[in-house]
């Protein structure tokens, strides 16, 4: 479980859903701003192929689960 308060303020503005495939392909959705209580719905969907780009993913996805901890049940 990740613990929101254990990230950076700007990196909980950069959040993303997202899969990495085989380290090489990253599958990223990104959600339209909250308006109230209205359910929140995706905007866009995005096939990253870049290496560049995929790399930075794969960095954030490791410093972000760097961070968390197992759920107690």
């Amino acid at each position: 479980m990740l613990d929101l308060s254990a990230v950076s303020a700007p990196g909980r503005n950069f959040l993303l859903d997202l899969a990495i495939f085989d380290g090489s392909v990253s599958y990223e959705l990104t959600p339209a701003p909250q308006i109230g209580d209205i359910p929140s719905f995706w905007t866009k969907t995005t096939l990253v192929l870049k290496e560049d780009r995929v790399r930075e993913r794969i960095e954030q996805f490791n410093e972000l689960w760097d961070l968390t901890s197992p759920v107690q049940s």
